[in-house]
């Protein structure tokens, strides 16, 4: 008779479980209810699916991570760009670079008191030919994040990277100095 307790005290603890994991009020009575009028050794069984979804993942290195476009008189520009080589060495899914900036600021970041604006800078996906005052394949940057349209391979250091070519033009009127902008540069999977 103990093993007949402890076998009552077992459906106790699975149907208390159960009543914790259902997910429906009548899915449970109707379990109650068929296993009440059982026989001791009834042994009541259901399928249980199992769904995971195996996410990618992309990193992010670039090189360099400071332009220094030099020295640039009010009115000018650049020339030829800067290039910015993505690479995603450790990843094991492609990843859609997206670019997004800040507006140029002098002193520095924190306290602006001379500035010009994102939309100065240009990129260009292809190629490091003249950005200014040549209208181009180049794009203006955003103060929100885009979608470049760059996809940034995975895997080995022989992979050989993505190319993002970066340009500047100093409006005509810009108080002189030493100006800084934040270009954000995202690896999305």
């Amino acid at each position: 008779m103990n093993n007949g307790k402890r076998l009552r005290a077992g459906r106790a603890e699975i149907i208390a479980s159960l009543l914790a994991f259902a997910l429906s009020f009548s899915a449970v009575m109707l379990f109650l209810v068929l296993g009440a009028g059982r026989a001791s050794g009834y042994t009541a069984t259901t399928n249980t699916v199992g769904v995971v979804n195996v996410l990618g993942t992309c990193f992010i290195f670039l090189t360099p991570n400071i332009i220094n476009f030099g020295s640039i008189e009010p009115g000018s520009n650049s020339g030829i760009a800067n290039v910015v080589t993505d690479n995603d060495l450790f990843g094991n899914v492609n990843a859609n670079m997206m670019l997004y900036g800040t507006n140029w600021c002098a002193p520095n970041l924190s306290t602006c008191s001379n500035t010009f604006q994102v939309t100065n800078t240009a990129w260009n996906p292809t190629s490091n030919t003249l950005f200014y005052p040549t209208v181009g394949n180049q794009l203006q940057l955003q103060a929100a994040m885009a979608d470049t349209g760059i996809v940034v391979g995975f895997g080995s250091a022989a992979q050989p990277g993505s190319n993002v070519y970066f340009g500047v033009a100093i409006p005509p009127s810009q108080p002189l100095g030493l100006y800084t902008q934040n270009i954000i540069i995202e690896n999305s999977c």
